[in-house]
């Protein structure tokens, strides 16, 4: 006989807005270095196995969004562009 094993994998999904308001900052236009450092402690602290990210920007000013926010959190990063062309 077979044993049934449940594995728990546990999914967070997030829309990292640029210029997103931080709680505790004064304007809403927070740095966004500033605002992965905090989305990177609260995602750390959830212990998540996979981080799905909506509006992760990649420009020459911020560089690749998602994938600094993967290296603070010792996760690998795959990324599919939603749009084919910039806005």
């Amino acid at each position: 006989m077979l044993r049934e094993r449940r594995v728990r994998i546990r999914v967070i999904t997030l829309n990292l807005l640029h210029g997103a308001p931080i709680p505790g900052a004064r304007t809403a236009r927070a740095s966004v270095e500033r605002r992965l450092q905090w989305t990177a402690e609260h995602l750390f602290a959830e212990h998540p196995d996979v981080v799905l990210l909506q509006e992760a920007s990649i420009s020459r000013r911020h560089g690749h969004t998602a994938e600094a926010l993967a290296r603070r959190l010792g996760m690998d990063c795959v990324y599919a562009r939603a749009n084919p062309t910039p806005l």
